[in-house]
């Protein structure tokens, strides 16, 4: 996969049961100071009852405001496959560091 709708996929970072995670540029339209994001694309092709659920679980994660948990930048659809953006952190997943990480590390991941 190249990319979906405006985004175009640089690496991809992992893949599981429900999807693959991209590197990829962050479109224009976004108007953020980062060059990139990450994104995510469900595996299955999605029906009506997806897209809406889909929708409605992503406005109650966007709901939720605590720096515990990534921000959502965008969301949508193209051909049946759902995929939503977030900022890509260059250090990498918190489940891949090596020892223990203080606060500051953390936020800074």
């Amino acid at each position: 996969m190249k990319g979906i709708a405006d985004y175009r996929f640089l690496e991809l970072l992992g893949e599981g049961n429900h999807g693959t995670f991209w590197k990829a540029e962050a479109p224009e339209r976004l108007g953020l100071d980062a060059q990139h994001v990450a994104g995510k694309v469900l595996a299955h092709r999605a029906t009506d009852d997806d897209v809406a659920r889909f929708g409605r679980e992503l406005r109650c994660y966007s709901a939720v405001m605590a720096e515990e948990l990534v921000p959502l930048l965008d969301a949508g659809h193209q051909d049946g496959r759902l995929f939503y953006a977030t900022p890509w952190y260059r250090r990498g997943s918190l489940d891949q560091a090596v020892g223990a990480l203080d606060r500051s590390e953390v936020i800074t991941a």
